[in-house]
């Protein structure tokens, strides 16, 4: 009777034996990745204005393993739970194997962000390409992992994947209840930034523009809110002046905040409806300093372009109605520092001044880093204004440069206002 008790255990084993070697793939090499199942629990931070704080149909994300360059899984959301992990091997080798433990990094794309990473083996990683820069991602870098075997079922990788998002990064909402599509924003101290790839080690880059560049703002609602939420890397945590542009179907509008609070990475913020931004437009007079300058320059459609160059111009300082070239004594005014805070900045990729009236900080120009055009004449020599970081801000008595543009002025009567308590030449 014992005898026949050895020989059943005996064989047994020796099924589990057998079973066991299916499961655990590739021998002493570890389990193959094709030959696994897969138990994620995904969760994700505590959410900000302008990041979603659930998934939704069509979020996908990528999950890579520390140490594979031939293999990563994707992860579809399917009306209420995460679909089955993918395996996608791009160059259509075999499946590569792991250990029964180790490191992966998970990153998450918002819906409509469709990009698909590729391996570079020069910089060794994972790349993003030819995908938006300017879309917000969140990430679980170096996650740990662990593969069960209980030799009674296809061997379990499984992990405790937290999204999270940059520090760096900050988000914006703009209210707008007829929301739809898209808008170009741009701030002064964001740059549009993205994710870039990941690294064999599993860890994450993103990729930036230029500060103060475009960013694509888009339609949606999230929590009830309707409107336009755009994300980008802060680039100046301690600025004191903000500066915020838009642009849509060709309507530029533009506001200025002094600092309240210093902007921080790591969160969002809510402002005004596009309703309150103002509207720029070639006959929109603003008034600084004595004088009303046009917002932006003359041949312009927006106030961070160059505009007509200074040739193109009528040289008896009459170009269009009562908009006339500024004078000396307009250029000088407007450098007057007791009645205007020059900025600056850097806004819509276009580096330039930002020239507030101290009386009323809501009015403000803005003077691309160019030279511009003077209407006084002496001894037959054009004056030119400099408007630049590295030239400073003068008056020159010298021809000017073939890349001088026209700003206008429209001078006020005596009346119009009144004069700055600080006094100054009107």
């Amino acid at each position: 009777m014992n005898k026949k008790v050895f020989i059943v255990i005996a064989v047994l084993l020796a099924l589990c034996s057998c079973e066991r070697a299916e499961v655990k793939t590739g021998g002493e090499s570890g389990y193959r990745l094709d030959a696994l199942r897969f138990n994620f629990t995904l969760e994700r931070e505590k959410p900000i204005k302008g990041v979603r704080d659930g998934w939704i149909l069509g979020d996908r994300v990528f999950i890579f393993f520390g140490g594979i360059s031939t293999a990563y899984l994707t992860l579809d959301y399917e009306t209420s739970s995460w679909g089955t992990a993918d395996l996608h091997i791009p160059d259509g080798g075999s499946a590569p194997s792991l250990g029964e433990s180790g490191e992966l990094t998970a990153i998450y794309l918002p819906y409509g962000n469709n990009l698909e990473p590729t391996w570079n083996s020069v910089p060794g990683a994972w790349e993003f390409l030819g995908g938006a820069t300017d879309y917000y991602f969140l990430r679980a870098e170096k996650a740990t992992y662990y593969i069960t075997d209980t030799n009674d079922q296809l061997a379990t990788l499984g992990a405790f994947i937290f999204m999270e998002n940059s520090e760096e990064y900050v988000q914006f909402f703009i209210p707008d209840d007829s929301a739809s599509g898209t808008l170009q924003f741009a701030c002064n101290a964001l740059l549009p930034a993205g994710i870039s790839g990941v690294s064999l080690d599993g860890t994450v880059t993103d990729k930036s523009l230029t500060q103060g560049a475009w960013i694509t703002a888009r339609a949606d609602t999230i929590d009830d809110e309707k409107g336009y939420y755009a994300s980008g890397r802060l680039a100046l945590q301690s600025s004191a002046y903000y500066y915020f542009a838009l642009e849509q179907s060709g309507t530029c509008r533009h506001f200025f905040k002094q600092r309240n609070d210093v902007i921080y990475g790591h969160t969002a913020y809510q402002l005004p409806a596009i309703e309150d931004w103002a509207s720029v437009t070639s006959s929109t007079l603003v008034e600084i300093a004595g004088n009303r300058w046009m917002a932006m320059n003359y041949g312009a459609s927006a106030p961070w372009e160059q505009g007509n160059l200074y040739s193109s111009a009528e040289k008896d300082n009459a170009v269009e109605g009562n908009m006339m070239i500024p004078s000396d004594g307009d250029w000088t005014r407007l450098l007057d520092r007791t009645k205007t805070v020059w900025l600056h900045m850097t806004i819509a990729g276009t580096d330039g001044y930002l020239v507030l009236s101290r009386e009323d900080s809501g009015n403000f120009i803005f003077l691309p880093e160019s030279y511009y055009w003077s209407s006084t004449v002496v001894s037959d020599i054009q004056h030119y204004f400099v408007a630049s970081a590295d030239e400073g801000r003068e008056l020159r008595n010298t021809t000017p440069p073939a890349t001088a543009c026209v700003r206008l002025v429209s001078s006020l009567t005596v009346g119009d206002i009144t004069p700055p308590v600080d006094g100054g030449d009107l």
